[in-house]
């Protein structure tokens, strides 16, 4: 093997940054965010690196690498690298860049050497005229070289893994000898042998791993083109069937003498980061990269440049509505460097009524039948199971229409494929948990702790206009009482103050007995003491504010007292968490849980256990006040390291986000639906692992774990015994349902456009207040929209008065031209009302506001009313760029 060396004043692409410095990287590189704009120089790259000295972070310097190598915006070079890296005081990295740029003392000029960026040949061989003649045979190739014509450049990033076998030099000039030329003073002297290079796409997979049989025939209709949706189990290595069919698909498309463009769908970032880094490993020859929500590039500037984009549905979808990619193009329309030609979508089975993988698919669907000669991008979806729809009583009819309806969707002429040919070693390689299910008696209504909250609670409701049967400690108690306070907090009636604390109050009692049933006393008592719904001050409070106020000190203070009673469901899942490390030291498992707040109580009640063996960590969704994305990545690398054998999770965990293989799965008063139930099972894959279902005797959660288990066997027959449509009355059925679905769409647009002509004349007669104080914040008339986006911002000046800024967690590029700097804020209650940003090209700053922030008011009734998104506002804004023509004019414009 020759030396790989590096042009220090070449400029680096992806591929070699990927590979000579982005091993040393300690850290993932989409937590990080980095501003670059269009004229920046090396200059201000080692100011920014300087600036963020403190975290000694490479991967905020990758992060900006890859920006500026992607957009052709600099001349950085390797030199330039070099030097960041050093100020980053990163040495392994400088060592091993040195390595690579510096050329060996001992090596004799002239040397052929290796070159990755521009040629590194000595000036000998540059001014030297070469005539090569290349002899092949079976067993090696000879290459003659003569000094009649020059010796072409090596190409940028083309890596040389091949010495020369057997080079000749005839009628060397003067000055270049055989000896200088580091070859003896023969004419026909023999280099080392070595493998041939491997030339094209081409999959590789890791040492001592094999494609198996299973895995091929899932892939078998992807690479012959068909469009189809694979169904297997987790931890089958569906990831590594969706790499066959890219790499053949790469071939197939090279050969024919296009370019292959392969677009990967994922549901979360997380699984964009770890779905991108399996594909780096496996698709030899092929660029790939991971473009989401916060990313500073692009999917279409990644398109450009890659083979490979692995990106986030919502991503994908957001610059298929603003025409930055297309999905399908016309039979006309000209095919450039963007065109995609295959499409993978991952957890497929979200592909239904109205999600984004089903929004995305309208754009094909819409082309497909508008017009049949388009140039369509094959599509494979891939799941754990495709469930069997809103079927509650099982019917198979019903069942089959859902799963054609997914068909139609994703337009898979092909239909469902599951292993049928190799089970035998599909069963060999994914081992299926021991599943039990643990009924345990609850705590009893007549415990002291519950009769005093729920004595509490009877009272109260006596002030509000609450109506309900249902149990004080339920999920059904507490939707109806936040139900019952929503049209009394959009009233804006201080004289319904008093019942809205009521009911907050209320809301907090009945989640304190939901703690309470589930898990310790303490864990409920404290969601008493963290209650924070009134004033604080007297003299901001009512007399009945005042009187909660003190109902809730003395009960809590009552409630400590109290002797702590044991809860059955927990003492259960201790015994099952004693039995799994007594048979396994080593064990790991998932403890599954309904929401955040039980997440972490359990985690803190594993903790007071005291068991030197149990180490565990949680793990909760980004939702509310749910955890960062950094947080969630610091906790999964906590447990794949085996620093924690215990992850306490929510349904965050049970798809989106790489789990290791767990020895156990406990579902703690948690059961979701089938596919839940399918993809919880999968991450039990160990030897002998084990899924325990602990459910409290009254929950309702037992019956539907029994038709969870029927939903997926109905699902595993239908497509296993041939049930499913196939061929031309499949055809026939996907045709007639995608029709369907277009219709319906057409509708849905008129209707769209119907409320946008009537909502035209009421911008100025709409308020925004805040959703939590009420304060006026703008009307419908101060905001606009920004090109090319759905931005909606406020201009004007009044609002700022009104907010506060502060810095934001996250800053970064928006989208291409928006870049957000902070956050803000409700200067009179601090509640979120959403972000600043600036428009660098246009240097204005402007309040970017976010739609649930607000509740809207009709100037003419006075009522307030919620509005989930800005599409569903009473008023359709006007375009931006309105605004800066009036308060803007251009100098050129017509003057009186």
């Amino acid at each position: 093997m020759s030396e790989i060396l590096l042009n220090p004043d070449a400029k680096p692409r992806l591929k070699d940054i990927n590979k000579y410095v982005r091993p040393y990287a300690k850290e993932r590189w989409y937590d990080i965010g980095i501003e670059l704009e269009v004229g920046d120089d090396e200059g201000k790259l080692l100011d920014d690196i300087k600036k963020r000295n403190d975290r000694n972070d490479l991967d905020c310097f990758l992060e900006m690498i890859t920006v500026w190598v992607r957009s052709g915006l600099t001349s950085v070079s390797w030199k330039t690298l070099l030097q960041c890296l050093r100020e980053l005081e990163l040495q392994e990295a400088v060592a091993s860049l040195e390595s690579k740029i510096q050329v060996s003392a001992t090596q004799p000029p002239g040397t052929i050497t290796e070159v990755v960026g521009n040629t590194m040949a000595t000036q000998q061989e540059q001014d030297s005229q070469v005539d090569m003649q290349t002899n092949t045979s079976s067993t090696q190739t000879s290459r003659t070289l003569n000094t009649s014509v020059n010796v072409p450049l090596i190409p940028m990033c083309i890596e040389v893994t091949q010495m020369v076998p057997q080079i000749a030099v005839s009628n060397p000039p003067e000055s270049v000898s055989a000896s200088s030329a580091g070859y003896s003073s023969s004419m026909d002297c023999e280099a080392p042998s070595c493998e041939p290079i491997p030339t094209g796409y081409q999959l590789k997979l890791p040492e001592g791993h094999e494609i198996r049989d299973y895995q091929q025939e899932l892939a078998e209709p992807g690479i012959r083109g068909e469009n189809y949706i694979f169904v297997a189990p987790t931890g089958s290595g569906k990831t590594l069937v969706t790499a066959i069919i890219i790499t053949e698909h790469l071939k197939k498309v090279q050969a024919s003498g296009d370019i292959a463009k392969v677009v990967f769908l994922v549901h979360t970032k997380p699984l964009a980061d770890q779905q991108c880094a399996s594909l780096q490993s496996c698709v030899h020859g092929a660029q790939v990269e991971c473009i989401v929500g916060d990313s500073i590039g692009t999917i279409k500037d990644a398109l450009i440049q890659c083979e490979i984009v692995v990106c986030t549905t919502g991503k994908f979808l957001d610059e298929l509505n603003r025409d930055m990619v297309r999905l399908a193009l016309p039979s006309e329309a000209q095919a450039d460097e963007t065109k995609i030609t295959l499409v993978i979508m991952d957890e497929c089975h979200h592909a239904r009524k109205s999600s984004l993988q089903a929004q995305l698919m309208f754009h094909y669907i819409r082309r497909k039948l508008e017009d049949p000669s388009a140039q369509l991008p094959q599509i494979v979806g891939l799941t754990a199971s495709p469930g069997a729809g809103d079927n509650p009583n099982l019917d198979t009819t019903k069942t089959i229409d859902h799963l054609v309806n997914l068909c139609a969707l994703l337009d898979a002429s092909a239909g469902i494929v599951t292993v049928q040919q190799n089970v035998a070693d599909l069963e060999r390689f994914v081992r299926k948990p021991t599943l039990s299910r643990e009924i345990v008696s609850n705590r009893g209504q007549s415990e002291t702790f519950v009769c005093l909250i729920k004595e509490e609670m009877v009272k109260l409701e006596r002030h509000t206009p609450l109506k309900t049967s249902f149990p004080k400690w339920s999920q059904k108690y507490e939707t109806v009482a936040c139900e019952t306070k929503q049209p009394l907090e959009l009233s804006n009636n201080p004289t319904f103050r008093d019942k809205i604390s009521t009911l907050r109050l209320l809301v907090c009692y009945c989640q304190a007995l939901n703690i309470y049933m589930d898990l310790r006393q303490e864990d409920a008592i404290k969601v008493l003491e963290d209650f924070k719904d009134l004033p604080d001050e007297d003299h901001n409070s009512t007399k009945h504010e005042q009187t909660l106020k003190i109902g809730l000190h003395t009960l809590t203070s009552h409630l400590k007292t109290l002797q702590p009673v044991e809860n059955p469901l927990l003492q259960r899942a201790k015994e099952c968490i004693n039995e799994q490390f007594q048979n396994n030291t080593k064990s790991r498992g998932v403890f599954f849980v309904q929401k955040k707040r039980h997440a972490y109580a359990v985690c803190e009640w594993l903790q007071s256990l005291q068991y030197n063996f149990l180490k565990p960590i949680v793990i909760t969704g980004q939702g509310g006040n749910g955890m960062t994305q950094a947080d969630q990545h610091v906790a999964m690398e906590n447990f794949r390291s085996g620093d924690s054998n215990i992850l306490v999770a929510t349904s965050v965990a049970e798809e989106g986000l790489d789990v290791p293989a767990c020895n156990f799965v406990i579902r703690f008063q948690h059961v979701s639906n089938e596919i839940a139930t399918a993809q919880t099972q999968g991450r039990a894959r160990a030897e002998e692992s084990e899924v325990i279902t602990i459910l409290s005797s009254d929950s309702s959660m037992n019956m539907k774990e029994i038709q969870n288990s029927e939903r997926l066997e109905l699902v595993n027959k239908i497509i296993t015994n041939n049930w499913f449509p196939k061929g031309k009355i499949l055809h026939e059925k996907l045709r007639t349902q995608q029709t369907l679905v277009m219709r319906q769409m057409n509708i849905k647009k008129l209707l769209r456009q119907q409320r946008l002509q009537s909502r035209s004349g009421d911008r100025e007669r709409i308020k925004l207040r805040c959703r939590k104080c009420k304060t006026i914040a703008c009307f419908g008339s101060d905001i606009y929209t920004a090109e090319g986006s759905s931005h909606h911002v406020v201009p004007g000046e009044e609002i700022k008065d009104k907010l506060v800024k502060k810095p934001h967690h996250k800053p970064g590029k928006l989208d291409e031209s928006v870049i957000k700097t902070h956050k803000i804020y409700c200067k009179a209650c601090d509640a979120d009302w959403g972000i600043m940003c600036i428009w660098p090209v246009e240097g204005f700053e402007f309040p970017v506001l976010k739609c649930k922030s607000f509740v809207f008011q009709n100037g003419t009734t006075g009522s307030l009313f919620p509005v989930a998104q800005w599409s569903k506002a009473p008023f359709e804004p006007l375009p931006l760029d309105v605004w800066i023509a009036e308060h803007f004019p251009s100098p050129d414009s017509d003057t009186d």
